[in-house]
């Protein structure tokens, strides 16, 4: 019946939040001297037998001018080979006084 498919989609799903926007980070690089950010967090449902598998990438442009809020980059989310999320990474310049 639907009702024992729709069960069985939750009980073979669970989701995930891969990414946060308010404690996202980056290792200080020497090309960027800023903070890195994202503008939303990243939840995706997947099976939880697919999370041996999951793996990130971080790709970061190098800009020869950027300015606070450019789009620096991007977060690559994979299952095995797949490209499943992209993230856009932006960047906020931090000033000393």
């Amino acid at each position: 019946t639907h009702k024992s498919l729709y069960n069985g989609a939750f009980s073979e799903y669970k989701n995930y939040k891969f990414l946060d926007k308010t404690s996202f980070s980056l290792p200080k690089d020497k090309y960027y001297k800023g903070n890195f950010y994202i503008k939303k967090d990243v939840s995706l449902i997947v099976k939880q037998s697919e999370l041996k598998n999951m793996n990130s990438k971080i790709k970061l442009d190098t800009k020869d001018k950027y300015k606070a809020g450019d789009r620096v980059g991007v977060y690559e989310i994979y299952i095995g080979k797949n490209l499943i999320w992209s993230e856009n990474i932006y960047i906020k310049i931090l000033f000393l006084i």
